[in-house]
């Protein structure tokens, strides 16, 4: 295998140079040999040469499409410098619902050990990017997660919180991120500060679902009932009085309004359910 992988070299000299049918032999094995770049034909393919230009599009092959024995199932065992498939039921990736994801990983500092590792969520409606590093212990630490205005949403009093699907309600409308428009929610006014919005996903049950404007103060601009029944969510906005009972503000059933000009109330819900492509 040496000689095989050795470049022959033509011998000039005289006397005891190569002849015009030893000097050709040798040329003819260094273009045979498959080990050589004189015997690759130039381009961007597997197995190709690349021009200088084009070399940042060899540095990784495109896998899309890869055929699940090329895919890799621990995102801690990826090669440095490579991006692989990640294989539904992967381990050690960033979210259960990205199964199917890119991987990025780049070496860095001077130990070999340090690495830094960029996931990218497939085959969902909110594309998810996710950082991680493992330090020169060869620990890996917890992913990170990118907010992008794909999984975030700035709420009715402009702070930034994460989204799925959120519904911003107004006192004639619904308007919706990304997510929500895919719902395709439906919008009823049934009367003054009452709002039917169905064919959704559900509220959701972690983190928050919902939130009420707020005046120059701090102090929510109305009170609210909510519930919600098979995905049909019914939201009715109050004048907020002070019971002294309780000594709490609740809101005055007998008193609706509407939720006031330009505010509007987030609503929060389930994640869409999308069907993984299987690869």
């Amino acid at each position: 295998m040496g000689d095989f992988m050795a470049i022959q070299t033509i011998n000039l000299t005289v006397p005891g140079g190569d002849t015009p049918r030893s000097a050709n032999t040798k040329i003819n094995a260094n273009f045979s040999n498959q080990a050589h770049a004189a015997s690759r034909l130039v381009g961007t393919s597997a197995g190709q040469v690349p021009l200088a230009e084009n070399t940042y599009k060899a540095a990784f092959s495109n896998l899309a499409r890869r055929a699940s024995d090329d895919a890799i199932t621990d995102a801690n065992n990826l090669p440095s410098g490579t991006r692989y498939y990640l294989a539904a039921g992967s381990t050690n990736t960033p979210n259960t619902k990205h199964d199917t994801a890119w991987n990025i990983e780049t070496r860095q500092g001077v130990s070999s050990n340090v690495l830094n590792q960029i996931a990218l969520g497939g085959n969902n409606s909110t594309a998810g990017m996710y950082l991680r590093n493992r330090n020169s212990s060869s620990a890996w630490g917890e992913w990170s997660i990118v907010y992008t205005n794909k999984n975030t949403t700035v709420d009715g009093n402009g702070l930034l919180k994460p989204s799925s699907p959120v519904l911003r309600v107004f006192s004639d409308r619904i308007e919706g991120n990304n997510d929500a428009d895919i719902m395709q929610a439906v919008f009823t006014k049934n009367g003054v500060g009452d709002y039917t919005i169905s064919n959704t996903t559900g509220l959701r049950t972690d983190g928050w679902y919902i939130t009420i404007p707020n005046d120059m103060n701090g102090n929510p601009k109305v009170a609210v009932t909510l519930s919600e029944k098979d995905g049909v969510v019914s939201l009715k906005s109050y004048k907020r009085i002070f019971d002294m009972s309780d000594f709490i503000f609740k809101p005055d059933l007998e008193q609706p309004l509407e939720i006031p000009d330009g505010r509007w109330i987030d609503l929060r819900f389930e994640e869409l359910t999308i069907d993984e492509t299987t690869l």
